[in-house]
C-alpha cells in the first residue's frame, strides 16, 4: 500500500512563501513512491498552480490558532507528517509522534529539540552537532539534499560554462518582500547601470508583493518588471541572467544550481546560516540587505569571482531513497 504524507507548511504576504516552495519541491520529489498532500492555512491562485504541478492535493485548515488541534485531530497514525515552520515546536513534534505518525521536520534554526524521525537542513554548513534531538533521528544536512524545484535541478545536472559578458542581471526579494528591499536595491541599480554599459536588468516581484507601481514609476528602459511568475517562467527567466542581487535563501541555492554569480546577504534570522557560509566564498557579500548597498565595485567582483559549481541536482534521488527506506 501507497503511504499517504501530510506535508504541512504555510505561506502568505506576512510570512512570506519559502516555506511551501521548498515543502512542494520536497513533496515532488517523494510523489513517485507516496501520496502526498499539502496542508495548508493560505489558499491562492499561485499556491494552487504549483500544487498542481508538484502533483500534490491540498487541504486547508483554519487561518485561527486552531489549525494547531485540527492538525492534530486529522491524524490517524498511519500517516507521515512533513513540518515546515518555526512554530512546530518540540511540544507539537511530541503531540504527532503520540498519534504514532512517523515525523520528518524541515529546519533551518535548529533552536530546540527535535522529536522528528528525519530532519532535512539544505544549508551548506549544517552539522551534526548543531542538532539537539533523539538517539534515532536521521539527518540529512547539506546541498546533497536541496530542497529545489525540478526544473533548477535538472539544469543543475548539466555542464554549461558561465558567460564571459555581463549582460543581464536580476533582482529578487521573495514572495512578499515586507521589507521592500527589491525598491531599495532597484534604486542602487539605477544609479549604476548606466556606467556599466546599461545591461539589461530583470525585478521579480513576488504574488504577494505590496509596492509593485512603486518599483515600476522608477524603472527605466532596460529595466523590465515581471509579477507573479510561475515555475517554468521563473526559471526561464533565470537561465537569461548572469548575476542576480537575491537574499540567502532557497532563491541563493536556485541561483546556484543554475551556475550564475550572486550578491548575497540576509535580512532574517534563518538566512544567517547560509549567507555567513557564502560570504566566505564570495566576494559580494552585502551582511545585512537593510543596511547594505550596491556599488560597481561590488557588481564587477562578484562576476569575476564566480563559485565553482556546488549543486549536482541529484538530491531528489537522494531524498527519495532516504524516504523509501526509512519509511516504507
Amino acid at each position: 500500500m501507497v503511504r499517504d504524507i501530510y506535508l504541512r507548511a504555510d505561506g502568505n504576504s506576512e510570512i512570506g512563501i519559502g516555506h511551501v516552495i521548498r515543502t512542494l519541491a520536497l513533496g515532488k520529489m517523494l510523489s513517485p513512491e507516496f501520496n502526498c498532500t499539502l496542508v495548508t492555512r493560505f489558499g491562492s491562485d499561485f499556491l494552487e498552480r504549483e500544487a498542481r504541478k508538484a502533483n500534490l492535493e491540498i487541504k486547508y485548515l483554519s487561518q485561527l490558532g486552531s489549525h494547531f488541534e485540527e492538525f492534530i485531530q486529522m491524524l490517524t497514525g498511519e500517516e507521515l507528517v512533513v513540518l515546515d515552520n518555526y512554530y512546530f515546536d518540540s511540544e507539537y513534534q511530541q503531540s504527532i509522534k503520540k498519534k504514532n505518525c512517523s515525523l520528518v521536520v524541515i529546519d533551518d534554526l535548529h533552536d530546540g529539540h527535535f522529536f522528528a524521525d528525519l530532519i532535512i537542513n539544505h544549508s551548506p554548513s549544517a552539522k551534526p552537532s548543531f542538532y539537539s534531538c533523539e538517539s534515532n533521528t536521521k539527518l540529512l544536512l547539506g546541498l546533497d539534499y536541496a530542497l529545489l524545484r525540478e526544473p533548477f535541478l535538472s539544469y543543475a545536472t548539466k555542464n554549461l560554462a558561465p558567460k564571459e559578458t555581463l549582460d543581464h542581471i536580476l533582482i529578487c526579494f521573495g514572495g512578499s518582500d515586507l521589507q521592500n528591499l527589491t525598491f531599495r536595491y532597484t534604486k542602487d541599480l539605477l544609479t549604476l547601470t548606466e556606467e556599466m554599459g546599461d545591461p539589461q536588468v530583470s525585478v521579480i516581484l513576488g504574488p504577494s508583493y505590496l509596492h509593485s507601481n512603486t518599483i515600476r514609476e522608477i524603472s527605466q528602459r532596460n529595466f523590465q518588471i515581471f509579477k507573479g511568475l510561475d515555475q517554468n517562467e521563473m526559471f526561464n527567466l533565470m537561465t537569461k541572467i548572469d548575476l542576480a542581487i537575491v537574499p540567502a535563501s532557497s532563491i541563493l541555492l536556485e541561483i546556484i544550481a543554475l551556475n550564475k554569480a550572486y550578491i548575497t546577504g540576509y535580512y532574517a534570522d534563518n538566512q544567517k546560516e547560509i549567507a555567513n557560509y557564502f560570504s566566505k566564498l564570495n566576494g559580494s557579500y552585502l551582511g545585512d540587505l537593510r543596511t547594505g548597498y550596491l556599488t560597481q565595485h561590488s557588481i564587477m567582483e562578484s562576476w569575476y569571482n564566480k563559485d565553482e559549481k556546488r549543486i549536482d541536482g541529484l538530491s531528489p534521488e537522494r531524498i527519495l531513497k532516504a524516504f523509501t527506506s526509512q519509511f516504507k
